[in-house]
């Protein structure tokens, strides 16, 4: 390959990773890519917003539980409600 030809392909795959694409093989996504690029696609699936009130105390300890867990608390929260939601699905198929 000369020198020309390796400069172009420099370029381009500068632009794939500009352009968040540098995952493409052969201008194709991955199966890992194209299920993140689905999932981003469809912002709306988690844009919900909830208001709660908790007691000082509870709330703390439940942020440094996640903490040392490595989770944020949104994921925690959304973990919580999902098995919530599992254990009483029941109530809803009545």
């Amino acid at each position: 390959m000369g020198i020309l030809e390796e400069k172009i392909k420099a370029k381009e795959q500068e632009k794939k990773e500009a352009l968040g694409q540098e995952h493409l093989v052969n201008d194709i996504p991955s199966a890992g890519a194209t299920a993140i690029y689905e999932i981003a696609r469809d912002n709306t699936m988690k844009s919900e917003r909830m208001s709660l009130r908790v007691y000082p105390e509870i709330k703390e300890q439940f942020i440094k539980i996640n903490r040392v867990r490595g989770l944020s608390n949104n994921s925690a929260l959304n973990m919580i409600m999902t098995d919530y939601v599992e254990k009483y699905q029941y109530l809803l198929e009545k």
